[in-house]
């Protein structure tokens, strides 16, 4: 199974007309599924099968907990010991579910754990898991998300420089190996990194610094010719100038 994407857990769109239903309708479906096959079926505990069914089920009942944005304190107690047990066993045993490049790891399993740490408003059992993340993983393959998630939760204990130094560090890295989609890409949509940079200072309240980012985003963007980009910046600039 491949891991969960940077945004993946955190854009989550409404139903449309003729649009594809949003997969997670049926994540308690089956969820209650695995469960009564956990339970009832002679599936031996420690198998390959127990490890594959374990995951599917944390993972989507990680991914629910992000979407409805409700704290784990808000929910029922048995479901949500039920799940840090799963990510525990998994993570302890260090289990290793699938083949090939996108093996499912213990890596996986920690920024599901870290994730739902957040959601308990345990911030530092978060903060751990991501910094277990980053020095485990040798590929780099988690390294963005997991920045990105510790820039997240320091945001929501109110340490704004933190905050700031870790959106900073990714955006200094993909800057460095020219990544340029993840700078700027989109600035209308909301959900790019620099989206994420902008958010922080503007409920932050730090103008003076938003007014010096949208000013060198403007630049940047027109050196590289993304005009369409610019325009949106300066729309921005202007906006908060009127302010």
């Amino acid at each position: 199974m491949k891991p969960i994407g940077l945004f993946l857990l955190f854009l989550l769109f409404s139903l449309k007309c003729f649009s594809q239903p949003d997969p997670s309708l049926f994540y308690p479906g089956r969820i209650l599924e695995i469960t009564k096959e956990l339970q009832y079926q002679a599936i031996q505990e420690d198998s390959s099968k127990y490890h594959a069914l374990l995951w599917e089920r944390a993972e989507m009942q990680v991914s629910l907990l992000v979407q409805s944005n409700v704290s784990t304190k808000r929910t029922d107690s048995t479901a949500t010991k039920q799940l840090i047990n799963d990510l525990n066993y998994l993570i302890d045993r260090d289990i290793k579910i699938g083949e090939g490049n996108f093996q499912t790891t213990k890596l996986d399993f920690l920024l599901n754990r870290g994730i739902f740490y957040s959601q308990s408003t345990n911030y530092q059992n978060a903060l751990s898991d991501y910094l277990q993340i980053i020095e485990m993983d040798s590929s780099g393959r988690f390294r963005e998300v997991a920045l990105y998630r510790i820039s997240i939760t320091y945001f929501a204990i109110g340490n704004i420089d933190l905050a700031l130094t870790y959106v900073d560090q990714i955006l200094d890295e993909n800057t460095s190996e020219k990544k340029f989609d993840n700078l700027f890409y989109a600035c209308e949509s909301g959900s790019s990194l620099i989206n994420w940079k902008i958010s922080i200072l503007e409920k932050s309240g730090r103008k003076k610094e938003l007014i010096q980012l949208y000013r060198k985003l403007i630049r940047q963007n027109r050196k590289i010719g993304w005009h369409d980009n610019a325009k949106c910046f300066s729309e921005g600039l202007k906006s908060l100038k009127e302010q």
